[in-house]
């Protein structure tokens, strides 16, 4: 508001609170012009024109109104924006994970097929035929045995591993 005052040459606007919110804008008068009262009508005869706090009045109001509405669509499109990068996210972070347990089950099947072939083989030599980190196997055949999979029978050294139901399918993809 006081920058379209100043742009139409007036003085800034005085903002007064008392029983509600008032503005009072002030025009310059031009030499020899006589001072107008200070109430005026609300709508102003067709034959008259426009006065200068009219006319400054009608472009802040329609520039304010502009202005809402412009920050609304703005606010929306804000939204929409955040709206899809969180969906693109969530997606991105299902697809993540379903990628990631896929390559889990398939990891413990090359284990189980190698099983299957060799029951003596050790966990190095899984990891270096499976192409992970001994750390890895490790965490496999973990979740394997929890899941009732498999089964170490005899020592350490020198022991086997037993697969628990499904050995011959394991044989076969071997």
């Amino acid at each position: 508001m006081i920058r379209h005052c100043t742009g139409a040459g007036l003085p800034d606007p005085k903002f007064a609170v008392s029983d509600g919110f008032q503005t009072i804008i002030r025009r310059t008068l031009a030499p020899g012009q006589a001072p107008q009262p200070e109430s005026q009508p609300e709508s102003q005869p067709e034959s008259q024109p426009e006065s200068l706090e009219a006319r400054v009045l009608r472009v802040r109001d329609r520039g304010v109104g502009e202005t809402r509405e412009e920050t609304r669509e703005e606010t929306r499109e804000e939204t929409r924006e955040e709206t899809r990068e969180e969906t693109r996210e969530e997606t991105r972070e299902e697809t993540r994970e379903e990628t990631r347990e896929e390559t889990r089950e398939e990891t413990r099947d090359k284990v189980l097929a190698l099983i299957a072939t060799d029951p003596t083989i050790t966990m190095n030599e899984l990891a270096e035929r499976i192409g992970i980190t001994p750390k890895g196997i490790e965490w496999q055949i973990r979740r394997l045995r929890e899941a009732g999979r498999l089964r170490r029978v005899g020592p350490t050294k020198g022991g086997r591993w037993e697969i628990m139901g499904g050995e011959d399918e394991h044989r076969r993809r071997a």
